[in-house]
């Protein structure tokens, strides 16, 4: 996996947090850092899936997607 380095800015209880965890996981802030975010990055996509089937008026089978790409 290719990482990119990023600065944050945390509020001080969540940096505190973070490195209690890190120190009894015996993990990386970064790679515990990176999990949130994936899992974070989950329930929003979740969400937001759900806002554009609320806003779609048509929806479309698998079936109907498969025919119209000829699969």
């Amino acid at each position: 996996m290719d990482a990119k380095k990023l600065t944050v800015t945390l509020p001080a209880e969540t940096a505190e947090e973070l490195t209690i965890f890190a120190r009894e996981l015996s993990e990386k802030k970064s790679r515990i850092v990176a999990e949130a975010l994936t899992l974070y990055f989950d329930i929003k996509d979740s969400e937001l899936a759900e806002i554009r089937l609320k806003n779609r008026e048509e929806t479309y089978t698998l079936e109907e997607i498969e025919r119209e790409l000829n699969l």
